[in-house]
Order: C-alpha cells, then structure tokens, then sequence
C-alpha cells in the first residue's frame, strides 16, 4: 500500500516555479503581468505570486465559503494514481492556510479507470460522506491497458467514459445531495525517453476524453479544474522544464504538485494567494 504522505525531495536547482503563462492572462491584466513579471522562459521568483493570481481568478467554490466561514470540511480525492499523490499535498497547503477544518480524504486509486471507480463509490466513497468531491478519470480511461489487457478498466470508450462520470455523479448526487461535485483534468502526457510508461501512445485520444470532461462539467454546471489547460500552458513556455517536472512522461513530481499544481487548484477553488 503507498503511503499517503508528502514525498519529500532535494533541492533541485533546475526545478522552477512557473509564474506568469502569458497566453492564458487576461487582456486586461497583460501590461501589468508584462511590467512587473521579471521571469525568463516563464521563471518566475519573487513575482511568482502575483503573476498566479492574475492567471486565474475563480469564483469561490461551496467547499471554501464554507471553510472561510469557520466550518470543518471534508475535500474527497476521488481518482487514479494523480489524485491519489495530489492529496497529500493538497492537505499539507490547506492545512497551512485553515488548519484541520480542512480535511482532505485520499480516495485516489492508483492504476485504476471509471469502470472501477463504479464499483468503489458504495464502499469507499458514499461511507466517507464527503462535503465536496473532486474527482478524475479521464487519463486512465484514455489507457490502451496494453500492459493488462483483461483488465476490468481495458478497452474505455469516449462514450462509455462520458456514460460512467455521468452515473457517477449521478449517484454522488441521489446519495449526498448536499456534497459539491467538482470535476478535474489532468495534464498532458509523453513518452518518456527510456522509458516504459508510453505516457503517450498508450493513450492516443487523451485530449478527447478530457475534452468530455469539460463537456459533462459545462453540461450540468459543475465546477471544472482544468488541469490539462494549465499544464499545457507551462509546456508551451516551456517543454523541457515540463519534462523535468512529469519525468516519466505521465506523473508529476512531489515539487511539481506542491509549487506548481496546488496554487493553481487552490486559486481555482477561488483560494486567494494571501489567504492566511
């Protein structure tokens, strides 16, 4: 069983902090991004901040009214081996900011697809009665599972994969009506040279199926975290600091969540920066 804990890493200095992206700013706040942001290749330092928040300014989320308003809220990571290595450092920031209120529930299932999380919603997911749930699974529904060709994930189609978020959120909803159902992309992936994840081919149509994300989201009015978008952005200012940052081409780095993704989903949980 992995741990659920912060993975902890040298210092690396040729791991950076990715600040303004500037083709996802704002017309509006470009000049100010352009003026003040002294990054090069989109390293950022001391800016680093301030060129975040001008990058994403969401409208506050169910689960953070309710944690700004003093209650305990119970966040569930529902999704693959990326949900399942976000949590811990999701906790370890939120906890920072409002201390245990924030509770963050590991339901992440490494390796597995929505065929899967199906079968786990009675006995894992319904039980914990989170307030909010995040939940992803559109990086390994896209998988050829070449590796484990029976397997009960093998063989997701876009249509089925849009069916199964559809039914899951379907009875998240009859279960725990009051839960806030939040869905997310993940990032993009490559094939790692040397490597044996074949983070790309393996999954030929990703972008598909995270384009049926988005659609499920848009459909039914549900919050979307873009991750793919955000990933994305990085990469085009970027490509070899992206590759450092998911080196085996599929998942990112203890340093790549903690510095890169968590700001960015906590600002798209409407987090300001400065919250304390």
């Amino acid at each position: 069983m992995e741990s659920d804990q912060p993975l902890v890493e040298e210092e690396n200095p040729a791991s950076f902090r990715v600040g303004c992206i500037g083709s996802e700013v704002k017309k509006s706040s470009r000049k100010e991004v352009d003026d003040t942001c002294k990054c090069r290749k989109g390293r950022c330092g001391c800016v680093f901040e301030k060129c975040r928040n001008l990058w994403n300014m969401s409208p506050k989320t169910d689960f953070v009214h309710r944690l700004e308003a003093g209650e305990t809220q119970k966040l569930g990571l529902f999704g693959t081996s990326l949900s399942f290595h976000l949590a811990p450092n999701l906790r370890q920031s939120l906890q920072k900011k409002f201390g245990e209120r924030a509770q963050i529930i590991n339901l992440g299932l490494p390796g597995k697809a929505s065929r899967t999380a199906l079968e786990a919603l009675e006995s894992q997911v319904l039980p914990a009665v989170p307030d909010a749930l995040l939940t992803e699974w559109a990086i390994n529904d896209a998988h050829s599972y070449f590796h484990e060709p029976q397997a009960l994930d093998a063989g997701i189609t876009l249509q089925e994969s849009r069916e199964n978020l559809e039914t899951l959120i379907q009875r998240v909803q009859a279960a725990l009506p009051r839960s806030e159902i939040l869905l997310m992309t993940t990032n993009p992936t490559f094939d790692a040279p040397g490597g044996a994840m074949r983070g790309r081919t393996a999954r030929p149509l990703l972008e598909a199926f995270y384009e049926g994300v988005r659609e499920v989201a848009s459909a039914r009015g549900l919050t979307l975290i873009d991750g793919e978008k955000f990933w994305n952005s990085l990469r085009l200012r970027d490509e070899a600091l992206f590759r450092l940052l998911t080196p085996d081409g599929v998942h990112p780095t203890p340093r790549a969540w903690r510095e890169q993704f968590v700001p960015f989903l906590e600002g798209a949980l409407g987090i300001s920066p400065e919250q304390p």
